[in-house]
């Protein structure tokens, strides 16, 4: 056997090693985002079952203001993201309705430029912590009814309120 063909077998070698390797490495990489997405999706399916529950039907007009730990937003807002479309299309899919007659608000930056916009009757307030919806619409509503906004106070958690446009509201953190 030449020299040549030693070097040839031996670089041969070196490339079907180096992808075989690339391959595990995808594979492992592969797995993983699967893995994560497949969580994503359970969670998305746990939180739209659990809002057909609390809201079964949306009407024209409809507002709902979801709010959740910082920690959880990047992971919630994937529940809304629809491509190009805004985050109420996927709102609109899950209950047949045209994405344009309801409104979806996650942030109470959102809420403060809509909230002279919003009909009590037409306002559905949530507050998610990762696992469970919990629905806050009828304490929000007595609340925004109330003339004067009450402050929250964090000594005498059960002695107070505070609106919803006042920001770490306990009417959207239950705890």
């Amino acid at each position: 056997m030449s020299v040549f063909g030693i070097c040839a077998k031996s670089s041969e070698k070196f490339l079907f090693n180096k992808c075989l390797t690339y391959q595990k490495i995808h594979l492992i990489l592969a797995h993983r985002y699967i893995s994560l997405h497949l969580i994503t999706s359970r969670q998305r399916e746990s939180f739209f079952t659990q809002l057909h529950t609390l809201l079964p039907k949306i009407s024209k007009g409809s507002v709902l203001f979801f709010d959740r730990p910082v920690a959880t937003a990047n992971s919630f807002d994937d529940y809304f993201r629809v491509g190009v479309l805004p985050s109420e299309s996927a709102i609109g899919a899950e209950y047949s309705i045209d994405f344009n007659e309801i409104k979806l608000i996650t942030d109470t930056d959102s809420y403060e430029n809509e909230r002279n916009k919003i009909s009590l009757n037409n306002l559905y307030v949530f507050y998610y912590d990762g696992d469970k919806l919990i629905d806050n619409t009828k304490l929000a509503r007595n609340l925004l009814k109330q003339t004067v906004p009450q402050r929250f106070d964090w000594q005498n958690p059960e002695n107070s309120f505070i609106i919803p446009a006042v920001r770490s509201s306990p009417l959207l953190h239950p705890e």
